[in-house]
């Protein structure tokens, strides 16, 4: 896959589309920005993270030739490849990370669950909901994304998702022949060539590993940024990361000593002093309000000469 000419071009051309997309979010609304390349939560009991363990799966294959395994039959590789790109599209992670920073872009506060005011109410318990499906997710985020004039994305989304493709491979409902990929919808035979087929596929996994490759370019990149940040209100803002993945959190320092924190990193989630609003956007919450003094301070300590920092602002 690396070697083919075709891919490498469709790969370069996803990540300079995403990269400019990020870099506006970056200029426009750089927290919610890195917000949403955290995928910041509020309190957790779970030590998992369902779109890291899919990330390092869909990497050790690094595109559709790493799916034939020893004893295979070109069947079932192709069946494989064709299994990872229903894994790839469905993934959640992406889909909400594309809405968050279509909504930095837009000038809109990070959303724990960008979608979750889209879904529909049951007529089950009280307060059940369906969520969006995959379609509906990129019809949203193709919407969002022309509406904001990323008319790119938009165009890329088309290139890789395709729902009947999707939907076929996903319920197993689909027979390959040499030349044709074969399915039933509504109980009509329907096909389509192998080729078109190998066309979108070969676009979904350019474009996945574009996203990969950008989430972790703008994770140097913050860690590459100033440390240190004077917010309005006597708040200090730092930026956490590290020399071999970069960003990996923040901490919100309040004028009482009192701070919030939310780390992501391969030990799981740690999240303090952070909760979520009923309309999904996160809050910090200062502690005691009547201790807050008209003081810049970094963990309880009083910052009297920004100049030590030289990596502040």
């Amino acid at each position: 896959m690396q070697e083919n000419p075709a891919y490498i071009e469709k790969l370069q051309s996803y990540a300079d589309t995403l990269h400019d997309f990020y870099m506006r979010a970056l200029k426009l609304n750089p927290f919610e920005l890195l917000c949403s390349i955290l995928r910041v939560d509020g309190p957790e009991d779970m030590d998992w993270d369902f779109y890291e363990d899919s990330q390092v799966a869909f990497e050790g294959f690094q595109g559709s030739d790493k799916v034939a395994r020893e004893g295979q039959t070109e069947n079932q590789s192709y069946q494989g490849k064709l299994t990872l790109y229903s894994h790839m599209v469905e993934m959640a992670a992406p889909h909400e990370m594309l809405a968050n920073i279509l909504r930095a872009v837009s000038h809109k506060d990070y959303l724990v669950k960008p979608f979750g005011c889209l879904g529909r109410p049951t007529s089950g318990p009280a307060f059940s909901w369906i969520g969006l499906s995959t379609r509906d997710k990129f019809d949203e985020l193709k919407r969002q994304a022309v509406e904001v004039g990323e008319v790119k994305l938009s165009e890329c989304i088309d290139r890789f998702f395709d729902e009947t493709l999707r939907g076929a491979i996903s319920n197993s409902d689909y027979e390959l022949t040499e030349e044709f990929f074969k399915w039933a919808e509504n109980g009509i035979p329907q096909q389509r060539s192998l080729e078109s087929v190998d066309e979108i596929v070969l676009n979904g996994f350019a474009f996945y590993n574009a996203f990969l490759a950008n989430h972790k370019h703008f994770k140097m990149m913050f860690r590459e940024m100033c440390r240190f940040h004077k917010w309005p209100n006597y708040q200090v803002f730092e930026v956490l990361s590290e020399e071999e993945t970069g960003l990996f959190g923040f901490n919100i320092h309040f004028a009482n000593g009192s701070k919030s924190t939310f780390i992501r990193n391969q030990e799981g989630t740690d999240t303090q002093n952070i909760f979520h609003s009923p309309d999904g956007s996160i809050q910090f919450s200062s502690g005691f309000i009547d201790a807050l003094e008209k003081k810049w301070k970094i963990n309880g300590e009083e910052v009297c000469d920004w100049k030590e920092f030289s990596n502040a602002n």
